[in-house]
């Protein structure tokens, strides 16, 4: 199913950015062991409504991971995405946290 599951979002993902190979598929199954495909693909929906990628701004695939962009919230001012990101890193940290509880 991790197959895909890459399939699918790298589909989704804007053609003219989908670069990255290994690397990319391996940042994309640890995020989505994190929060899950859903949330995964719902992020990117946002990513790609957003001003910013209308405009064709949009990073490669591998650097929307990289950069951890699909915890970040879309066109937000800078200092709300730092302050979205740690907070997306605490809640990450903490389902974390709760999944190691529950083995």
């Amino acid at each position: 199913q991790p197959d895909k599951a890459w399939e699918l979002f790298k589909s989704a993902y804007p053609s003219a950015r989908r670069h990255g190979g290994f690397l990319a598929s391996q940042l994309f199954l640890a995020a989505c062991e994190s929060v899950g495909l859903q949330r995964l693909m719902d992020s990117l929906e946002r990513h790609k409504a957003s001003e910013q990628w209308k405009k064709g701004m949009v990073p490669a695939l591998q650097k929307f991971f990289e950069n951890e962009l699909w915890i970040q919230e879309p066109d937000a001012p800078e200092s709300d995405q730092a302050k979205s990101l740690e907070a997306s890193r605490t809640h990450l940290r903490e389902l974390e946290r709760r999944k190691g509880e529950h083995r």
